[in-house]
């Protein structure tokens, strides 16, 4: 049974997100639906893009989460308004590459996005990273041409991804796994995004900061050596 959660229960369904080396995020200001597709079911969230800061809301089963990222500082806030926490991490933990798609596809990473808890007996590698990508052809979605990109390692095809250069962001990921999974984005409107979506509220506390990358990637050997 696939699950639906990651380290937050209030983050949403499901899809595998890559990277092609990392590439700069959008400058563009825009808002935009993006609706993330499993099989036949489809969820939507609203993304706001404000050059260095963007920010994405999902609400699933009552549950309201929203990620506020600095593409500077290369950090993420994770906020839960139903309980006013959050928590701020570096954006390339693997805490925040499985809700984020877009930072994941900087880290050129195959992750296990809002989708499949870490070990959970798939068959697949939720965690692998791309060695090559093939351009196709070029496209049009929503006004805007993009480029259809294959992502591949030696196990073959990972991700299909339609790129806006105009843009700077994906518009469109497909996954070829059990479940087709697929994430776009929709209604796209170019405009000043207020700067006030990207703060922390004040009445909000603190959960702390969770491990750093290289504090994660050193837990499996501190464990060895404890046993």
């Amino acid at each position: 049974m696939t699950s639906r959660t990651s380290w937050s229960a209030a983050l949403v369904a499901a899809v595998l997100v890559l990277a092609v080396a990392a590439a700069p995020l959008a400058a563009v200001e825009f808002t935009a639906d993006m609706i993330l597709t499993v099989d036949d079911e489809a969820s939507e969230m609203k993304v706001y893009w404000g050059g260095d800061h963007y920010r994405i809301d999902s609400a699933q089963g009552g549950q309201e989460s929203i990620l506020i990222v600095d593409t500077e500082a290369h950090e993420t806030t994770a906020l839960m308004p139903a309980a006013k926490l959050f928590v701020t991490m570096d954006s390339k933990a693997m805490a925040n590459l499985v809700n984020d798609p877009f930072e994941a596809f900087r880290q050129k990473k195959a992750v296990s996005f809002y989708g499949h808890e870490h070990g959970d007996g798939c068959g697949h590698d939720h965690h692998a990273h791309a060695d090559s990508t093939e351009a196709a052809m070029v496209d049009t979605i929503e006004g805007y041409e993009v480029e259809r990109i294959e992502l591949r390692n030696a196990g073959g095809l990972l991700m299909t991804v339609w790129l806006s250069e105009d843009l700077g962001v994906p518009l469109r990921f497909v996954v070829p796994y059990d479940e087709r999974r697929e994430v776009a984005l929709r209604n796209i409107e170019v405009g000043e995004v207020d700067d006030a979506l990207f703060v922390v509220p004040e009445d909000y506390k603190s959960m702390g900061s969770p491990a750093k990358p290289s504090e994660e990637s050193d837990a499996p050997e501190q464990e060895k050596q404890e046993e």
